[in-house]
């Protein structure tokens, strides 16, 4: 170790306790060693970044979040830090953690190029979603701003492509439902955030969800989490799959139009063989990964 080395550590260890929390955690600092990370804009999917200018934030928030949204919480703040850091040429950090003792506690360490970086950010539509998806998930929120103590010492953070999940996660579009009475449809789901957090809950076990009729048009049923919510206004027909106010899950078998998630289709379905499956009053559905 070169002595600028040792007196790196000595210096971040004399740190305030927050500020070393949330550094040392995500290990995300450049050494002055020869082993260096590759740049954030040579990483594949990121877009190259702006040099931190006189006006740059750096910033700490610590977030408490109610028990019961941890989860739907995490897949909110996972999805705005990687647009951000994809898409966002002044951002330049984005890291959250959760403390290991307490995971509803949580710190977010940001850094932005500019003052104007920054405010493009909170316009930005994913962070809008963010902030409004989450404000009831939110017990409380502290934001201070930091200091850096060596400017020189730069933090390389970018959102790493790992070709084995993307393929598990390309694998996993199919889905079964299984209705009671004995009848299997297979479906194909949309790619975003709601189906890829639907995914990993079937990839810890089936979901059974009792469902009940609605207007004779669809079969309605609750959730046992809430989903993140990609909600446009859509048209539906027989067959297609839908997330409601983020909880509610629907199988339709006639058509309507409002503002809510398409989470995919149900394979070769009409609505003639729909509706003699699901029959015309209440009905159990049991989702699983379809590994055939």
């Amino acid at each position: 170790m070169t002595d600028f080395q040792q007196k790196t550590l000595e210096t971040v260890f004399d740190m305030p306790r927050n500020l070393l929390t949330a550094l040392l955690l995500f290990g995300l600092l450049s050494c002055g060693g020869t082993e260096r990370e590759t740049h954030p804009s040579q990483q594949p999917g990121m877009c190259a970044k702006e040099e931190m200018a006189a006006d740059g934030i750096v910033r700490l928030s610590k977030i408490e979040v109610y028990p019961q949204f941890l989860d739907e919480y995490i897949r909110y703040v996972t999805e705005v830090g990687e647009i951000s850091l994809r898409t966002e040429p002044g951002v330049l950090t984005m890291y959250a953690i959760g403390e290991k003792k307490n995971p509803c506690q949580i710190t977010i360490l940001e850094t932005y190029a500019s003052r104007e970086a920054y405010d493009k950010h909170i316009a930005s539509a994913h962070f809008q979603k963010y902030k409004q998806g989450t404000l009831h998930m939110v017990k409380s929120l502290e934001l201070t701003d930091q200091t850096p103590l060596n400017p020189a010492n730069r933090i390389n953070n970018f959102i790493a492509n790992d070709n084995n999940q993307n393929k598990t996660n390309m694998e996993s579009n199919n889905i079964k439902l299984s209705i009671e009475g004995g009848k299997t449809f297979t479906a194909t789901l949309t790619d975003n955030s709601s189906t890829r957090a639907l995914v990993e809950l079937l990839a810890k076990g089936d979901i059974t969800i009792d469902m009940e009729d609605y207007a004779q048009m669809e079969k309605v049923g609750e959730l046992d989490t809430n989903l993140p919510r990609n909600d446009s206004q859509t048209t539906t027909g027989p067959g297609d799959l839908i997330l409601y106010l983020g909880k509610h899950f629907v199988i339709y078998y006639d058509t309507n139009s409002w503002n809510f998630t398409r989470l995919g289709k149900i394979d070769n379905a009409s609505q003639t063989n729909l509706k003699a499956a699901l029959g015309k009053g209440n009905v159990t559905v049991t989702l699983s990964l379809n590994k055939e």
